[in-house]
């Protein structure tokens, strides 16, 4: 009885771990990150109360919670630096204003840029201005979806 209870708890732990990284190190892409550290903070205060919860209750031992913390605090750092790198690797892309479809490619976020919507047309010509990319951005934060758009000569607008 005693390990299924332990398994539980591990498995509770690892659970709200998971989501409280998930949480932190998703971003959104050339957002500030102003309120990361303070949602962190909040959801592992959370994640400490329910540990010591668990020690209280003697399915874990305050070692193995120390262990979690601890890790999770070197996951938290690994995160955090991937996200500086990706950032300056991101400002160095934009120091012409444009993006190329090849440094969208090199991004970690990639992926999210490129299923935003409107992204693929406004990459017809290979590139994606900076002044595009927050047109894009606010079309979609505000529900209208529009592509952007392009008068008869193919300039963007």
């Amino acid at each position: 009885m005693r390990k299924a209870i332990f398994a539980g708890a591990v498995v509770l732990v690892l659970s709200i771990g998971a989501v409280v990284l998930a949480d932190h190190g998703g971003g959104r892409f050339e957002r500030g990150d102003s309120t990361d550290g303070e949602l962190f903070a909040h959801k592992g205060s959370i994640l400490e109360e329910v540990l010591a919860e668990l020690v209280s209750d003697g399915a874990l031992a305050q070692v193995q919670v120390d262990a979690i913390m601890t890790a999770l605090g070197e996951k938290q750092a690994e995160l955090v630096e991937a996200r500086e790198q990706a950032k300056e690797q991101l400002q160095s892309f934009w120091e012409d204003d444009v993006l190329t479809e090849d440094e969208i490619n090199r991004l970690p976020s990639a992926d999210h840029i490129l299923q935003m919507e409107g992204v693929a047309q406004a990459l017809e010509d290979g590139q994606i201005t900076r002044q595009e990319l927050a047109q894009l951005r606010s079309d979609g934060d505000s529900g209208h979806g529009r592509k952007g758009s392009r008068d008869h000569g193919g300039e963007r607008h």
